[in-house]
């Protein structure tokens, strides 16, 4: 056998950066020519449209020709998948995460891409269409944040030391949850703000805007998670996924792409509260 080539994460890094800003300008045309959106439900109750459609088809076929050793995975173009999630190289493309936003008029919705070697997170790009600000991270390389208008990436970190009345959680802007609620008084929060799409509010707490985003849908999918995740890690956060009553580090196996379970990001600081506050709502065991 020969041994698999490493993967050259640079190179990745800078093909995703030049798709995410096409894949971004594909939806954002939608919404400058007010295209019909041609909006449908899913399976899972979520909405697509059909910049989703237009964005996915145009980011999984650019970085299949790329690619091709790697499996890449669309949200929407997902198929039969046959091998596991944990086995080999697997890029994820989520073309509108925030699609609410979306279909709103509300400019909080992001092109992420993202990819996992063995079921563990290794790169992730998250871009807000709308604004341009950019958040990417590679396995040991760091976060980086690009806002409008910089020339460069800046390296980021999360807020570990807040102060007890600066203690913020980033909430979902179309789904609240007495649950979540609940939790993040426990954990000691303060000040709440709202923000669209998963990806994005993940990138205010690996930045340092925010300490904690509690994910209670139901709804999230292997392309919501990847890149967040990796986003979160090297920024010094922390991302915990419910499995069996427990609370786990994130890994991805199998060949369902749902996560079908409760997930939450936070700083280090607040961790054992949440876990503790998740014991006491009786979603996990006592450990």
């Amino acid at each position: 056998r020969t041994p698999r080539k490493m993967v050259d994460y640079d190179d990745v890094l800078q093909f995703s950066l030049s798709i995410a800003v096409q894949g971004a300008d594909i939806v954002k045309k939608f919404v400058a020519e007010q295209r019909d959106l041609q909006t449908e439900t899913k399976a899972d109750q979520s909405r697509v449209t059909a910049a989703d459609k237009a964005a996915n088809d145009f980011l999984v076929d650019a970085l299949e020709k790329k690619y091709p050793q790697y499996r890449t995975i669309g949200e929407e173009s997902v198929g039969a998948i046959t091998q596991g999630l944990d086995e080999g190289v697997v890029m994820y493309v989520d073309p509108i995460d925030g699609t609410e936003s979306f279909i709103h008029n509300v400019p909080e919705f992001a092109v992420m891409i993202s990819m996992s070697e063995n079921g563990i997170p290794t790169f992730g790009l998250i871009q807000n269409i709308m604004t341009g600000e950019l958040v990417y991270a590679v396995a040991g390389k760091g976060t980086w944040q690009q806002k409008p208008g910089e020339s460069s990436p800046s390296r980021v970190h999360c807020d570990n030391n807040p102060g007890p009345d600066n203690i913020t959680c980033a909430k979902s802007s179309f789904r609240p949850n007495p649950v979540c609620d609940a939790i993040t008084t426990a954990a000691g929060v303060t000040k709440t703000f709202k923000r669209g799409s998963a990806g994005l509010k993940m990138c205010t707490v690996a930045t340092g805007e925010a300490h904690i985003y509690m994910h209670f849908s139901l709804k999230a999918s292997v392309w919501d998670t990847c890149p967040g995740s990796i986003i979160l890690k090297e920024a010094g956060a922390r991302f915990g996924i419910i499995h069996d009553r427990k609370v786990c580090e994130l890994k991805y196996s199998g060949t369902s792409c749902a996560h079908k379970t409760e997930w939450f990001v936070c700083i280090p600081a607040l961790w054992d509260k949440v876990c503790a506050a998740l014991v006491e709502q009786g979603l996990v065991d006592a450990p």
